[in-house]
């Protein structure tokens, strides 16, 4: 699909939402062990399973190629990409299946496992992966009971076995062709990819919504459509604010067959850069609680990617130079500063023709269970642009100081060097470090007890006068140069 965050999946006929709190489809609802929410961040992060990826992996050669650890994609990799799209519960391994996309997914997942084997002469032989002690063939498998058929705990070679495979059958993916597109279901659509090549995809939800009324009108006789009126409604009772929220009143109105292409059909705005990131606020084994997380303001300096170019030309004596304005290439002395290395990216790398785009932020636990994302802002046209964010951790106490990995990468997945703050002959300069810190209570702090205590930490108000940023309290940074090698150095030899 040209934008998989439309398919039909996403809504209360199917899985529900793709963004923030899970309330419809078979998934609405459901809370994890601790009573929290599930949650989805759909698009933010990662990438989903594609017809190339499968038909890669169906040729991959060997079972040691197949899995993990490998300099190429594998299966497990490629799994990974998936829990990133979808993000929230499905993000971390403890909660993941909670939500019940982990289910159906892992299901598609053992499919082409099957498939690959199928492909290769059904091989059950187990990789070797030396160093990999809790991987080894005759090990129990961790957290699993006895299986009947088995009559004890499996090790890592049953999951190979006939015996297990046996247990389940797969209905095969529909397929259809150009002379043959019914994908078997009023839900799919048959697409052409070119020379020839036609697939099943899902339907998109907002292509549906624009196009029923006339497939209904096809049919005679008459048509509802719904119309919001953009008039907005009144205020509810319990919104005491003295905050407006716009609703919207909405109606429908019905016309004969005969008149619809007559009438205009709302249509639904879509988000030019995708929706806000809905953190679950999970510290440890308690319920979610934004009080129990510290925010820290990270800067992301951020440089032009190599394969960007803008319609935004320049001429001199009536011929258009090949740069556009902004390029760093224009300008011969901008240009033995700004030189970015073209790192792989995400097969669906998209970058929007706004020059918006995208970095994100992570914050990992390293001594307590918990994930925070965001993301900034950044200008891809600029050959040089920045922005401050703010990233949670747990927040530190007196007996036990936090300790966290915090990561960037921009939208098509290419990592961001993590830099801090080091005092060299009294100036401040940002210094290649590992991303690791550790966050105590002592001053000066490194975080605001609140993300409003974060945001003043850097911006100084000063009456009427514009607001000033302090720099000063910015404890790190991440650079986005685009860099060939690793982000770190001792990976550059392996």
């Amino acid at each position: 699909m040209d934008r998989p965050e439309n398919s039909i999946l996403w809504t209360d006929e199917y899985l529900g939402e793709l963004n923030g709190f899970v309330d419809t489809g078979i998934c609405g609802g459901v809370r994890d062990l601790r009573g929290n929410r599930i949650i989805r961040n759909g698009g933010n992060d990662g990438s989903l399973f594609t017809g190339t990826n499968l038909t890669y992996i169906i040729n991959i050669p060997t079972i040691e190629d197949l899995v993990e650890n490998s300099n190429f994609d594998t299966l497990e990799s490629l799994h990974d990409n998936v829990h990133a799209y979808i993000g929230g519960t499905m993000l971390g391994l403890e909660l993941a299946p909670w939500d019940c996309v982990f289910w159906f997914y892992h299901t598609y997942i053992d499919y082409v496992w099957e498939l690959w084997r199928y492909s290769h002469g059904y091989n059950t032989a187990y990789p070797y992966k030396p160093n990999h002690g809790g991987q080894q063939a005759e090990v129990q498998m961790t957290n699993m009971p006895a299986i009947n058929f088995l009559g004890r705990v499996p090790t890592n070679h049953d999951g190979y076995s006939r015996e297990l495979a046996s247990q389940c059958s797969y209905q095969v993916s529909p397929t259809c062709s150009e002379h043959h597109v019914n994908c078997g279901s009023p839900d799919l659509q048959c697409r052409s990819f070119g020379r020839q090549l036609f697939g099943c995809t899902a339907v998109d939800r907002i292509f549906r919504n624009r196009v029923q009324p006339l497939i209904l009108a096809a049919n005679g006789g008459n048509v509802q459509i719904p119309l919001n009126n953009g008039i907005r409604g009144n205020r509810g009772k319990r919104d005491t604010s003295g905050h407006h929220t716009t609703i919207y009143n909405t109606h429908t109105f019905t016309v004969k067959s005969s008149e619809v292409t007559n009438i205009y059909i709302p249509q639904e705005r879509e988000p030019c850069m995708g929706k806000p990131i809905q953190n679950n606020f999970i510290a440890g084994c308690s319920s979610a609680d934004v009080k129990r997380w510290a925010f820290i303001p990270i800067k992301v300096v951020h440089l032009r990617p190599k394969e960007v170019h803008f319609n935004s030309q320049t001429e001199v004596n009536g011929y258009r130079n090949k740069y556009d304005i902004y390029d760093e290439h224009k300008y011969s002395n901008l240009k033995n500063f700004v030189h970015p290395g073209n790192p792989a990216t995400y097969y669906d790398c998209q970058e929007d023709e706004s020059g918006a785009f995208k970095v994100r932020m992570k914050s990992s636990g390293l001594n307590y269970f918990g994930v925070y994302t965001d993301y900034v802002f950044v200008d891809n046209r600029l050959p040089v642009s920045s922005h401050i964010g703010y990233i949670a951790v747990e927040k530190p106490t007196a007996y036990k100081p936090t300790e966290a990995l915090i990561t960037a990468s921009d939208a098509c997945g290419r990592l961001c060097k993590p830099t801090c703050r080091k005092w060299i002959d009294n100036q401040p300069y940002y210094v290649p470090c590992s991303g690791a810190i550790k966050v105590t209570e002592d001053s000066p702090l490194m975080y605001g007890n609140d993300f409003g205590d974060a945001v003043l930490s850097i911006w100084q108000f000063q009456g009427k006068f514009t607001p000033v940023e302090r720099e000063s309290n910015i404890f790190m940074e991440f650079y986005c140069d685009y860099s060939d090698e690793w982000i770190w150095k001792e990976c550059n030899s392996h």
